[in-house]
């Protein structure tokens, strides 16, 4: 049996709020110890990603030195055992105006931060905001004082249970000299990347440690290091977010599992996190196990079951890549005992064999005889990064609270309700909270589509449908069409019938966005009021919208049919017609016969069902080439 184990920690801003900090922390030390009691997890790595400290003062280290003296009496480790990279608050920003100046001259320019990377006395010009860091992991651990002088990474190679394993601890903060908010102009570069991968011993398992998340890169950067890192490494850690998330499951374009550790401590009342990762090598399996801190009762921490619906009691089981278990000789009957209730979260193999169904003709036809139309919902951005429905209010919420806008009561609640999936009522506190201006920079921000591919539209967009209506905010349609036309709520209020008609008989892809577009935020459909006055006030937006619905054939894709205003205009339209409007289509996972019939006969949606694979939706992407490569 082989295995490998690590608690991930990240974002623990020591030295600002010394007593709140005192009470989570000494909490969290206890929960770590029972955890891994609890659990009979023996530790072999602590990995810290960054911000142990807030400000990367000297005085702030002292208060890192105690904590990890405790934290290596309660994981039974040694300080070898426990890897850190620094993170933007781990920089000491005084006296930096001109490293801060010269630093903005390097985005966009890959030859040039190349140079400095290999060049020791540029670097450290660049670097010298991290010397109280750098000084600290040298006086305390020997993998630092064995490197190179001034590095910007660390590779580690340890023999772990037998099995060979390199950490590759890379510094995605040593040009992280503006504010808090950088996303987007965040420095990796690939020559450090190379350079750690050089120094890899003929490792069988490789971890990354980063502390900003790819989607804080430079977008020539990102392009550079994502691919190379998914493809090369096993496991990419990472922090700088505060949230605790899985990301990319099942990756088509590499086999890494990334996870974010969220932050141990942000303030007392902030959803602080951990999480801890046991690999059964031979199994081919791994337990993930998530904490978070409840400020109630004195704070304790707890389980953490907001990560993903298929978590249960905080933990989660996940299948490991075919790469990592190729390399093992996996234990087969152990392997096939795992129960089938636990969530398998696999990088699918592109080399795996599914079996894909085919495709109704009636569909095939209704597309080509230009009959029907595509209805695209919120699962079709998702493989870009876009945030789900869940994090994009959580973002609000964090918006709110950053504006000073919660008290202790509101916080508590919106925490409650967000568990409940209370959504609606979260949007309508947070959008008010947040003003017009405040609303519309968040909506931007967190739906942009710059340098963000989305396969499944890619996809999709080679398939000839007579138009597109979708409930989503982004442009990925609009990136992915030629010869478009967006009409927004306004718009359908505004035209007739005749005008909606012509759009059908032009030369264009008429894009109907029902609940608005984030180029125009005060066009965004969110909340009950927002819904109640587009379908009550707006007689002709409901009129116009379900004659589309009643004249085409419609293929969902993406959408779970949880919006109780399309809900209500295909019942409509089904009780209207006698059920003698025409048939459309959706696409949807892991459905049984009662729901399939349940469509049918009271929505008259024919449902092409499909299984996921290891938590993905693979099949999905399989079943639409299915149908664009019938028009190629």
């Amino acid at each position: 049996m082989s295995k490998i184990s690590w608690l991930h920690l990240s974002d623990l801003h020591l030295g600002r709020d010394v007593y709140n900090e005192k009470v989570v922390l000494e909490e969290l030390l206890m929960d770590i110890r029972k955890q891994l009691e609890i659990n009979k997890i023996k530790l072999d790595f602590v990995f810290i990603t960054g911000d142990i400290t807030y400000s990367g003062q000297k005085k702030e280290f002292d208060y890192v030195q105690e904590f990890l003296s405790k934290l290596l009496v309660v994981t039974n480790l040694n300080k070898e055992n426990i890897i850190l990279v620094p993170g933007n608050h781990d920089i000491d920003r005084t006296n930096l105006l001109s490293v801060v100046k010269n630093s903005k001259k390097l985005l966009n320019n890959r030859d040039a931060i190349s140079e400095i990377i290999g060049n020791e006395a540029e670097r450290e010009i660049y670097t010298q905001g991290l010397m109280n860091y750098r000084q600290f992991i040298e006086n305390n651990f020997s993998w630092a004082i064995q490197a190179e002088k001034a590095p910007l990474f660390y590779t580690l190679n340890k023999k772990i249970d037998g099995i060979q394993v390199s950490v590759l601890a890379l510094n995605t903060a040593w040009l992280a000299y503006g504010d808090d908010n950088e996303k987007g102009k965040i420095i990796l570069g690939e020559r450090q990347v190379r350079e750690a991968f050089d120094k890899v011993d003929n490792p069988q398992i490789v971890i990354t440690l980063m502390h900003h998340p790819f989607e804080w890169l430079d977008w020539f950067d990102s392009n550079d290091v994502k691919q190379m890192l998914e493809r090369r490494a096993d496991f990419i850690l990472n922090g700088h977010e505060h949230r605790l998330e899985i990301i990319g499951k099942g990756s088509i374009f590499g086999k890494a599992f990334r996870i974010s550790a969220g932050s141990v401590y942000e303030t007392r009342n902030h959803i602080n996190s951990y999480n801890i990762v046991s690999s059964d090598i031979s199994e081919g399996m791994a337990s993930c196990y998530f904490r978070r801190f409840i400020d109630r009762d004195g704070g304790f921490w707890s389980e953490d079951d907001t990560l993903d619906n298929s978590i249960c009691n905080g933990k989660i089981r996940v299948k490991l890549s075919e790469r990592i278990v190729e390399k093992f000789p996996v234990d087969v009957e152990k392997h096939e005992k795992v129960e089938k209730k636990e969530l398998w979260i696999n990088p699918v193999d592109n080399n795996v064999q599914l079996f894909i169904p085919d495709m109704p003709k009636d569909l095939i036809n209704r597309i080509r005889e230009g009959k029907c139309i595509l209805f695209a919902g919120a699962g079709t951005s998702l493989d870009a990064g876009l945030p789900s429905w869940y994090e994009l209010l959580k973002s609000m919420i964090e918006q709110v609270d950053a504006c000073g806008q919660l008290d202790e009561n509101q916080k508590e609640e919106l925490e409650f309700l967000i568990n409940q999936q209370d959504f609606t009522v979260i949007a309508e506190f947070c959008k008010e909270k947040l003003g017009v201006k405040g609303f519309a920079d968040l909506i931007k921000e967190k739906l942009n589509t710059k340098n963000k591919i989305s396969t499944i539209h890619n996809i999709l967009a080679e398939i000839p449908f007579k138009a597109a209506i979708t409930s989503n905010y982004d442009n990925f349609i609009e990136k992915t069409h030629k010869n478009i036309r967006v009409i927004l709520p306004d718009d359908i209020n505004k035209f007739d019938k005749e005008t909606i008609a012509s759009f059908f008989e032009e030369d264009i892809f008429p894009i109907f966005k029902i609940h608005g577009s984030h180029d125009d935020p005060s066009s965004i459909i969110l909340t009950d009021n927002d819904y109640r006055n587009v379908i009550f006030s707006k007689p002709k937006y409901r009129e116009n919208l379900r004659q589309l619905f009643k004249d085409k054939s419609l293929l969902f894709v993406g959408f779970s049919f949880r919006d109780s205003s399309i809900n209500l205009l295909l019942q409509e339209i089904f009780t209207i017609t006698d059920g003698m409007s025409n048939a459309h289509y959706a696409f949807l996972s892991d459905i049984g016969n009662i729901k399939k019939d349940f469509f049918w006969k009271s929505r008259n949606i024919r449902v092409i069902p499909y299984q996921t694979v290891d938590g993905t939706h693979i099949i999905l992407n399989k079943m639409l080439e299915k149908i664009r490569d019938e028009f190629r």
